[in-house]
């Protein structure tokens, strides 16, 4: 490797690159040849690692074609891709490709690559939180102003029940505002890194505050005092989805029943935590909206409490997966959180964790090029 190179490599890792290195011209191929010290990229001393093998299969030809065409064009070009960090750890960065001789004419092909998985995910939350703001409260308002010149028309008994459909969507409204603007002071905060908490307490707690709040909703409860990774947050999740049983039961609320069980997998140390309901199901559309991590036109989630349950788990590294039961009806919806009963909170690995900007997945086996719903954040 000739010296223009790799000082070109070095100048291009402290312009807060995580990642540079060569393009192989045969192959296409990126050999990583430096990193910065925060990178979650690793390599070898000799400079001769292949990152071309840690891209998602479905990502490979977007770098070749972007590679190609820096070659042909001699212009730098631009690509997003998922990069896997270990078995079960992915990360998104984007790559830039520069042709030879764009830095010094001593250098060949380069490129840089930046992680950018905190970005990624705060343009999904973006895009839900318009997705919402268009549609919902559109069409929302529309109702409202019907109803508000039926009261008008009428103006005695018979308004009444038109004016209590106001106030209900009014309040509605407000309340998805507060929670539209707490979602990212909630998952930007200094306060929310990751701590031991007890499962057990949370779900507790939880449970005791909606059953107050609907005491003939029936909940049955097996859940031991499990400690696991999270922060005040884990609360969060949960109360969106005991929330969201109770608001999409299709059935009196005497005849609601929501289940909350937990699971320990000590194949890889973890603690799941199983949430079931009896009411209608999740929608196909909606889960798949969740599980794939975009919306569309068909797919899309009807609220937003689900999107922040995903956005939590992937601020706290934990997983989560929700669909219809398989056997009978309802929804079943799946948090799985690092067992921390081992480990204190200056352990290594909360302050890995704390530091890592990784999505944990297992890809889905198809030709989309969205994220899965099982991630680590």
């Amino acid at each position: 490797m000739d010296v223009g190179t790799e000082s070109v490599c070095e100048i291009l890792i402290s312009n807060q690159s995580d990642i540079a290195g060569t393009v192989a011209v045969d192959t296409n191929d990126l050999l990583v040849k430096a990193v910065a010290d925060n990178s979650v990229i690793t390599h070898s001393t000799n400079g001769t690692d292949s990152l071309l093998t840690r891209v998602y299969r479905d990502d490979v030809k977007d770098i070749t074609d972007c590679t190609e065409d820096a070659i042909q064009t001699d212009d730098p070009q631009q690509t997003t891709s998922r990069v896997q960090l270990s078995a079960d750890e992915w990360c998104i960065f984007e790559f830039t490709i520069y042709p030879a001789k764009h830095f010094s004419p001593a250098a060949g092909p380069l490129f840089t690559g930046t992680n950018v998985t905190d970005e990624h995910f705060l343009n999904q939350r973006r895009e839900v939180i318009n997705r919402v703001l268009r549609h919902n409260l559109r069409n929302d308002l529309e109702v409202v102003d019907g109803y508000t010149t039926i009261a008008r028309e009428e103006c005695g008994d018979a308004a009444q029940p038109a004016i209590n459909q106001i106030e209900s969507i009014s309040n509605k409204l407000l309340s998805l505002g507060e929670k539209m603007r707490d979602i990212d002071s909630h998952l930007h905060s200094s306060n929310y890194r990751l701590r031991r908490v007890n499962l057990g307490d949370v779900v507790g707690r939880v449970v005791e505050t909606y059953h107050e709040e609907h005491p003939t909703v029936t909940f049955r409860l097996n859940v031991a005092e499990a400690v696991v990774a999270g922060n005040s947050l884990v609360s969060n999740a949960v109360e969106e989805l005991v929330e969201n049983a109770i608001d999409h039961a299709d059935r009196p609320e005497e005849e609601t029943v929501i289940t909350i069980t937990f699971t320990e997998i000590e194949d890889n140390d973890e603690i799941k935590l199983v949430i079931t309901d009896n009411g209608r199901g999740i929608p196909r559309g909606e889960a798949e909206a969740i599980s794939e991590g975009t919306e569309s036109e068909l797919n899309h989630s009807s609220g937003v409490g689900l999107w922040l349950v995903k956005w939590i788990s992937d601020s706290i590294h934990a997983t989560f997966d929700i669909g219809r039961r398989t056997e009978t009806s309802g929804t079943e919806a799946v948090l799985g959180f690092k067992n921390a009963a081992q480990l204190d909170e200056s352990d290594e690995l909360f302050s890995g964790l704390n530091q890592k900007k990784i999505i944990r997945t297992e890809l889905p086996d198809t030709g989309s090029s969205d994220i899965a719903t099982s991630t680590r954040g």
